[in-house]
Formats: structure tokens, C-alpha cells, sequence
């Protein structure tokens, strides 16, 4: 659910402060939440759908420090499951999980309205692929799902909103085509008024109709409009597990995330570094370098730079993250190295 009302339309992909900068969004867990029976039952499930989006695209979710004006709280508020769509301009904003929301899918959905994702069948074309069945919406109370005022026992919420069609100027596709597959698309009878009745439906011109409204994973199109929309590096991956491996083969620039679990530490092999050595110093090189930070992202410290020349390295962090990039001119000199978390002794 797109966490939005009439007054707030306005906060849109298509307006890049929305934006998270580099990518990186912080987040913290507020009391009501953690102290929940639910989400101490699956309390992996926040981890497991922020490690999916950084799994397939160069976003960071980080646990929030003092100095974050700008961050994302996992919380149980009253529009059940919902999100406001990219960044605010003021301060913290809430992901709430509400009951029966704390499945995987569910989350990752949410998370895309985070990221800055509206709901797939609110495109400007939309109306060229689905057919949107208004009498069949659950009808009823047209207030904020957060009002302060409590609704009367029985009594539910008008859903229609969610199917409004959005603006030039409030949603951008960034050229990509319309996709049944994406998590952030409605299923056929979501906010039904009654059973067996569809509110949302692939035009039968596509011959068999298209699912719609899966939340197993990210399709190739969430992924490759995130990428878009943050513009990720060309090459690279985001590296999580206890151990692993990295490869490059010339003539390109990449960047790796390499997250190991919380309490330990990364520890980075570089086994493998052909290039010529550098015609000039290596702090001032920027052609062909390599540089590990000690961190999640491009503005983190820099624990070591290579210009070509060193056969091995093996750098600590002193967090869980590393961040690398890389940067050659050279089509036939390659990089290989391997990673380990290791339980941090620091």
C-alpha cells in the first residue's frame, strides 16, 4: 500500500528530492514493533527483504546513527501495511508492518515505495494494459487510513485512491514497459469488496492474461528501474554471506558491497591485481584504480587505493561493510579476490 493522501500526492518518483542519496537508507526499529509476538517470531523477515533489494541493486539500508536527519522506522501504525514513497524532506518517516503484513514479499513491496516505487498500475499508460473495475473497490470511509479520528465498529476505509491514476510530473517509468510481474503491482481481487470479484485486470488482448501481483521476489524490471533510477554502476554486486568472491576482467568500472553479519568484520584477499604499475602517483591516479572503503558507500573512508603493480593484499574493515570500486582503461588485465566475515575483535 502507497502510504499517500490527497494533500501529499505530490511526494512522487518523478521528483528526484525524493531520492535517497547514494542510494543509502538508513533505518531503525521502533519498540512497538520489536516488542511485537509477531515480529519476534519472524524478526529476520525487515533483514531478509533489505538484504533482497541490495542483493540485485546498489541500494544500502543501514542501521540509523545519531547524525541521519533522514530515516526509515519499522513500526505498527494505523494504515496497516504502508510507506510513504521515496524520501521525506523532514525528518524520520514511518514503514509501518502491520498484522499479517510481516511476510517477505510484503515487506519488499513496502520497501519499494521506500525506494521510491508507486504502484505499478498507477502509470500514465496503464490504462493501455489493465482495466480497473471501480464498483468492484471496497467502498467506505474516505478519511486518512491516519486520522486521529477512530472509525465506527464494522466500519472500513474507502480503497479507491489506490487505483487513481498518477501525473507527468508525479511518476516517471524511465522508459521501461509496463510489467504484470513487478512486486509493486496489484493482484486481480486486491481491495475487493467481495469475494471472487476482480478490481484490477490484464486487457484480454494479451491472449492468456498475465499474474499479477506476485510478492515471491523482485522481477527483472524492479530491478533494472532501480537501477536506473539510482543509477547503478554497469558492473559489480552486492556480496552477502560468510565467504565469497569478486572478479573483474578489464576495461570497465564496477563497484561491490560486501556485507558479512552483524558483529564481524570483512576481511579482503586481493590475490590478484595485473595491471601495469601507474605512470604517476597513486593517490592522484584516475584512470585505473582500485579503492576499498571502509563502509557502505562512495563517501566512506578510504582504507586503501591500488594503481596497479601490488600481486596481493589483504585489507580488514572495521564494520561489517566494505564498499570497492574500480575504474581501468585496460580491455585485458583482470582483478580476482576473496572475502570472509570474521567475528570482529575490535
Amino acid at each position: 500500500l502507497a502510504h499517500f493522501f490527497r494533500r501529499r500526492i505530490r511526494a512522487a518518483t518523478a521528483r528526484k528530492e525524493r531520492i535517497w542519496p547514494d542510494g543509502v537508507i538508513p533505518y531503525e526499529i521502533s519498540t512497538n514493533f520489536s516488542g511485537n509476538s509477531t515480529f519476534r517470531n519472524s524478526c529476520s523477515t525487515p533483514q531478509r527483504a533489505m538484504r533482497h533489494w541490495e542483493n540485485h541493486t546498489c541500494i544500502s539500508f543501514i542501521p540509523r546513527q545519531s547524525h541521519h536527519q533522514h530515516y526509515i522506522v519499522f513500526t505498527v501504525d494505523k494504515c496497516g501495511c504502508c510507506s510513504y514513497v521515496g524520501r521525506k524532506s523532514d525528518g524520520p518517516q514511518a514503514i509501518s508492518i502491520g498484522k499479517n503484513c510481516d511476510k517477505f514479499g510484503i515487506v519488499v513491496h513496502e520497501l519499494g515505495h521506500v525506494i521510491g516505487f508507486w504502484h505499478e498500475h498507477t502509470r500514465l499508460d496503464r490504462d493501455q494494459y489493465v482495466d480497473i473495475f471501480y464498483k468492484n473497490i471496497q467502498q467506505g470511509d474516505r478519511r486518512s487510513p491516519c486520522s486521529e479520528k477512530k472509525l465506527n465498529q464494522g466500519a472500513v476505509l474507502a480503497q479507491d485512491y489506490n487505483f487513481e491514476k498518477l501525473k507527468a510530473d508525479e511518476v516517471d517509468s524511465l522508459g521501461e514497459h509496463y510489467d504484470f510481474a513487478s512486486i509493486m503491482h496489484y493482484a486481480r481481487d486486491t481491495f475487493s469488496r467481495a469475494i471472487y470479484l476482480d478490481t484490477i485486470l490484464p486487457k484480454g488482448k494479451f491472449g492468456r492474461r498475465p499474474e499479477i501481483g506476485q510478492r515471491v521476489q523482485l522481477s527483472s524490471g524492479d530491478i533494472l528501474q532501480t537501477k536506473k533510477l539510482y543509477k547503478c554502476a554497469a558492473c559489480g554486486a552486492t556480496l552477502v554471506g560468510e565467504f565469497g568472491e569478486l572478479r573483474l576482467d578489464g576495461g570497465i568500472s564496477c563497484q561491490w558491497r560486501i556485507i558479512a553479519s552483524f558483529g564481524e568484520s570483512v576481511v579482503l584477499n586481493i590475490s590478484t591485481f595485473s595491471w601495469p604499475p601507474p605512470k604517476r602517483d597513486c593517490a592522484s591516479e584516475r584512470n585505473n584504480y582500485l579503492v576499498v572503503r571502509d563502509g557502505h558507500f562512495a563517501g566512506s573512508p578510504i582504507l586503501d587505493k591500488l594503481c596497479g603493480g601490488v600481486v596481493s593484499r589483504t585489507i580488514f574493515s572495521t564494520g561489517n561493510r566494505l564498499f570497492i570500486q574500480t575504474q581501468t582503461s585496460y580491455p585485458l588485465y583482470s582483478i580476482f579476490a576473496q572475502y570472509i566475515g570474521m567475528r570482529s575483535t575490535f
